[in-house]
């Protein structure tokens, strides 16, 4: 089977959360069980104001993103009204 069979054969679905109260944001690339997410790798933003958090499973899957505070996040997660705002 070539690689590009297998891709098409993936799942495409990721889930993209944000929470305003929090100054979070999340990139799920795959259903989370309670536990799983076992290794984190922490990323300081660039030019400060934040920081991306990488979640990985045991066995060194990528399981999700998540971006602390509003400067680390792709323009699209942030909510147009808070993109307006700033």
């Amino acid at each position: 089977m070539e690689d590009t069979e297998e891709l098409e054969q993936l799942p495409h679905t990721v889930w993209v959360t944000w929470e305003a109260e929090y100054n979070l944001g999340y990139i799920r690339l795959q259903e989370i069980a309670e536990g799983q997410a076992a290794i984190q790798k922490i990323v300081p933003y660039p030019r400060g104001g934040g920081e991306v958090i990488l979640d990985f499973s045991k066995k060194g899957v990528l399981l999700g993103i998540e971006f602390v505070g509003i400067r680390a996040m792709p323009p699209s997660m942030i909510p147009k009204n808070v993109r307006e705002q700033g």
